[in-house]
């Protein structure tokens, strides 16, 4: 998303659920950092206006959540079986 002219993500029906995590965004827009990335995680709602995400006032119930994706959690497996 970086050195986009206009806006990366445009939301503009109601009810939709986006998640952007681990992007490369526009430095210094919407709080993104000069690294271009968002520290923690932001959740955009109806109304937000800006380069990075824009989502119309009437997308009510819409989101767009920016920042670090979360780890993986590693399941533990059984202890090993014979062959």
């Amino acid at each position: 998303f970086i050195g986009a002219h206009i806006t990366e993500i445009d939301v503009s029906r109601r009810s939709e659920t986006i998640y952007a995590l681990d992007d490369i965004w526009n430095p210094n827009q919407q709080q993104a950092n000069r690294n271009s990335q968002y520290n923690h995680r932001i959740v955009f709602a109806a109304g937000a206006s800006g380069k990075n995400v824009t989502i119309a006032k009437s997308a009510t119930g819409s989101t767009v959540t920016v920042g670090p994706a979360v780890a993986p959690t590693p399941t533990p497996s059984p202890s090993p079986t014979p062959t």
